[in-house]
């Protein structure tokens, strides 16, 4: 019952940090309305020579600045093992998480609606232990058992945080004795 307490709190201090950081954020001075560009005349378009056969194969036309050459547009690298598997587990949270919040939007009462907010923030739980489940065996399957253990003793720690332990020291009284 504890650890529900502190998730609540993590997730209570999240929430806050998130609606505070658009206002954080805003620029205090006010600004000044912007007149939007006039419509005269349409600009003009420079008449390049591109190769149509660099065009698909992925080369982009930029100007030169000070004697660089035009680079070909990066290959978008494939997604490795883990971050396939992550995705996996991603998507099928997020779909656990849109049922449940399309149950909500069906009941009517205010206690099923709370329960059902409940399960939403669980599954949310459950998916970022799976992630570092996820994270934990590859670590591992890469030869990595430090970083293996570590994870899982995070994981163990944040399921069952420890008892906070008592004050040991005694206060000193106020200098006027009460």
């Amino acid at each position: 019952m504890s650890s529900f307490r502190f998730v609540r709190l993590v997730l209570a201090v999240v929430a806050l940090a998130m609606m505070a950081t658009p206002t954080l954020a805003a620029d205090p001075q006010p600004q000044a309305p912007v007149d939007p560009p006039s419509v005269a005349a349409p600009a003009v378009v420079p008449n390049v020579d591109i190769n149509q056969a660099e065009l698909q194969a992925g080369v982009t036309f930029a100007a030169p600045v000070d004697g660089a050459t035009v680079a070909p547009a990066p290959a978008e690298r494939p997604l490795s093992p883990m971050m396939i598997e992550i995705e996996a587990a991603l998507a099928a949270s997020d779909a656990a998480v849109a049922a449940l919040a399309q149950q909500a939007t069906q009941v009517s009462d205010e206690a099923s609606k709370q329960a059902i907010m409940v399960q939403i923030a669980e599954q949310k739980q459950a998916a970022e232990f799976t992630i570092l489940g996820i994270q934990a065996n590859h670590a591992r399957s890469r030869g990595d058992e430090a970083l293996a253990a570590r994870i899982e003793a995070d994981i163990a720690l944040i399921k069952n945080p420890p008892a906070p332990v008592a004050q040991t020291a005694t206060r000193p009284l106020p200098a006027d004795g009460r």
